[in-house]
């Protein structure tokens, strides 16, 4: 699992729950969800957004009914999306408020980059900082993930009229560019074998 990003942080900080919860009532007395919208709930993360699309397409629904029974029926589902949706806010916040009592104590960079180019052995460093107590100062520390390739990728073309120079053939198996291999792509047809 990935931490928040700064923008999720950021809004979920910004979310009275009460206030929430008072336009989400809001929303289903009056069948309109423009309430939410000054609340930033679209930039709360995926969960979030997702059940916030659906709360609105469920009041939308609710608003267009016009017979008794799908009246009902519409207005049951909204109230369910809209207690899934309080749900979600409810447990994003409480992730964001764990994440950021860990976070005065552990900071692991997850944004970890993928390599330029691969070899036969692939190497992935993962940089993080932690100390003991907040008082104390940061230690550093890289853990590297290590693994051997056992795929060679070959390039299928026209068969050479001569047998290619063993130098070069063994360079290309033990080591290549990523930007060559997509370059050698559009001409040749490759395959990870």
């Amino acid at each position: 699992m990935f931490y928040l990003s700064d923008s999720e942080f950021r809004a979920l900080k910004e979310v009275d729950i009460r206030a929430l919860e008072e336009r989400v009532r809001e929303a289903l007395i009056y069948r309109q969800a423009s309430g939410l919208y000054s609340l930033h709930l679209d930039d709360c993360g995926l969960s979030v957004s997702s059940r916030l699309q659906r709360f609105r397409r469920d009041i939308d629904e609710y608003a267009k009914a016009k017979a008794a029974k799908k009246r009902e029926e519409t207005r049951s589902r909204a109230w369910k999306s809209g207690d899934e949706l309080l749900y979600a806010v409810r447990k994003m916040v409480r992730r964001m408020e764990e994440e950021e009592k860990e976070w005065q104590l552990i900071r692991i960079d997850d944004m970890i980059r993928s390599p330029r180019t691969f070899d036969e052995h692939l190497e992935i460093p993962v940089h993080y900082q932690w100390r003991r107590a907040v008082e104390d100062s940061w230690n550093f520390g890289t853990i590297r993930f290590l693994h051997d390739v056992d795929q060679i990728i070959h390039c299928r073309s026209r068969p050479a009229s001569r047998a290619p120079q063993s130098w070069r053939s063994s360079a290309s198996r033990h080591s290549f560019d990523i930007g060559n291999i997509c370059d050698r792509s559009r001409s040749k047809r490759c395959a990870i074998i």
